[in-house]
């Protein structure tokens, strides 16, 4: 960890190579002292009768100098190995300390003008093990000054996270009957060789749905022991992940948004039985069943394959309740909040942080990494939400969970990419699929229902946090839509 500098103060080692490489010095050290570093350089501190040597010895040794910035060039590296001058000099002053302390940062090299050359030509023979900075390249060199200038006032350019705690898939695992490891190392050669597979994804799923419904995963009182749950939960990741496999080595298969849909309709009418048999396994398997949509969505994305998460975010779904079938959207099917104040006051004891979520930090702490991350999930969840405000068929809301995961900027990144694809006419075709529409004219009304269902609300978000879910109709109006070449 480096040590706070609240006044930096840095000596500039450089070789003269010409006038134009000589003001370009001058134009770095000026900004250095623009930005509150006070730079010697021996065109500032040096007037006529002055002993350079001594003042360079002083410069290098002197305490009150946090940092020495040595500009390489080529012509640098030869005066430093040939003991060339006052660059050979400071050259040998600078090594005799660096090889003295193998372990001191005090001594910064920076690649200064590489001309055309390849680095190592610019890099001394004691500087050669050495980490550098790189101000050479031009489209990068503000990125680079500013990380520089953190470095100088002892700031760390990465903050390294506090540890966490050992997360609960550690102990989970593919499911491990003979049917469905075989039917995913199947699909596995299958998707190799370019295969037809939907009979085999179908087969596998219908395997993996038989095997959950026969598993004995609980028979507790959720409303007594929380504990309880979680460690229920951590049962049914090895479904989870069994379901991924399956999905993610078929995601291209003929008909997969139909296979998608029928195994989700299977699992929600074996899953009714237990709303009256076992109600805690039915609120644990319902849940299970929103993670998998999220994951679902999230692969399909990856793979940029947008017709099925149009598909399933707009058919009709048939929800069991009681074992009655009733017409239901995709919000009404898979979104579920039961055991969500549970959970999150589960992990608010757990970790003694007063968390404004339960099942997002649970799906976070469990992610399917590293085929998925978190930031896909979040961009799924997301996805979903500004899906079913777009849809006219969801009077239900859908609440992205997992969106107090995403940083800002990536998670913005996201939403403004494909916001800028919907004004693009071309781009915008390629997303038809994705908001099951046929023409621009449609999908302008999709983009308008967004604005419309969500003009009343002035924070979309948790009440507990300022960040909010991204909405695409925050970065595009209707009138956008492919407007542009």
């Amino acid at each position: 960890m480096s040590t706070k500098i609240s006044k930096p103060k840095v000596f500039i080692s450089y070789a003269w190579t010409n006038k134009d490489y000589s003001q370009k010095v001058l134009d770095f050290v000026d900004r250095l002292i623009d930005v509150g570093i006070d730079a010697l350089l021996d065109k500032y501190e040096n007037g006529y009768g002055v002993e350079l040597n001594q003042f360079m010895q002083k410069c290098v040794s002197d305490k009150t100098v946090t940092n020495v910035l040595m500009l390489l060039n080529p012509h640098y590296k030869e005066k430093a190995d040939n003991a060339e001058g006052g660059t050979g000099i400071e050259a040998q002053i600078i090594s005799a300390e660096v090889y003295a302390n193998t372990e001191q940062t005090k001594f910064i090299p920076i690649i200064f003008d590489k001309e055309d050359k390849p680095v190592e030509e610019c890099l001394p023979v004691f500087l050669k093990t050495r980490f550098y900075c790189d101000l050479s390249d031009k489209k990068i060199f503000n990125d680079e000054f500013k990380n520089l200038v953190k470095k100088l006032y002892g700031e760390e350019e990465y903050i390294k996270p506090s540890l966490g705690t050992k997360p609960l898939w550690v102990q989970t695992s593919i499911a491990k009957t003979n049917e469905v490891q075989s039917a995913i190392i199947s699909l596995d050669n299958i998707s190799s060789s370019g295969g037809d597979i939907k009979q085999v994804i179908n087969e596998a799923l219908e395997n993996l749905t038989n095997e959950i419904f026969s598993a004995d995963i609980c028979q507790f009182d959720v409303d007594i022991n929380v504990e309880n749950i979680v460690k229920t939960m951590t049962k049914t990741q090895k479904y989870r992940n069994s379901y991924i496999e399956i999905l993610k080595n078929g995601c291209y298969a003929k008909d997969i948004n139909i296979v998608c849909w029928e195994f989700f309709e299977d699992f929600d009418k074996k899953n009714s039985i237990n709303e009256t048999k076992n109600y805690s396994k039915y609120y644990v398997l319902k849940n299970l069943m929103h993670e998998l949509i999220i994951y679902t969505v999230a692969i399909f994305l990856k793979n940029k394959i947008y017709m099925p998460i149009g598909y399933l975010v707009n058919c009709t779904w048939i929800k069991y309740e009681v074992g009655t079938p009733k017409e239901s959207s995709f919000s009404s099917f898979f979104y579920y909040t039961k055991l969500e104040t549970n959970i999150r006051d589960f992990y608010r004891n757990r970790d003694q942080r007063n968390w404004i979520v339960g099942f997002a930090l649970y799906w976070k702490e469990n992610v399917y990494f590293p085929y998925l991350t978190i930031y896909d999930l979040v961009n799924a969840d997301v996805l979903i939400t500004n899906l079913c405000f777009a849809s006219s068929l969801h009077k239900e809301n859908w609440f992205a969970k997992l969106y107090v995961y995403g940083e800002n900027e990536y998670r913005n990144n996201f939403i403004i990419e494909t916001a800028i694809k919907l004004k693009s006419k071309v781009l915008a075709v390629r997303l038809f699929p994705l908001f099951s529409v046929k023409n621009i004219e449609e999908l302008k009304g999709k983009i308008k229902n967004i604005k419309v269902r969500t003009d009343e609300q002035t924070h979309f978000g948790y009440n507990e946090s300022f960040e909010t879910i991204d909405l695409l109709s925050s970065y595009i109006t209707e009138n956008e839509v492919g407007t542009l070449e």
